[in-house]
């Protein structure tokens, strides 16, 4: 995906919508979202999904041993 006004080429349409955003001032549903909200964000989706992986191993490991 491309942003139209200056052609920079984005993987994810959220991040399209950021960079527009932040960038041009366009309102969109990321518009009220700053870089680092996103990235604490994402590091504490990190840790959750993490902490449930090692659940789930401990769980497997328990009944199958």
């Amino acid at each position: 995906m491309k942003c139209g006004a200056c052609l920079k080429e984005f993987k994810s349409y959220l991040r399209l919508q950021h960079h527009k955003a932040d960038v041009h001032g366009e309102q969109n549903q990321m518009s009220r979202w700053s870089k680092n909200d996103l990235e604490s964000q994402r590091k504490t989706n990190l840790a959750a999904a993490e902490e449930k992986l090692k659940q789930e191993i401990s769980r497997w490991r328990y009944y199958n041993n």
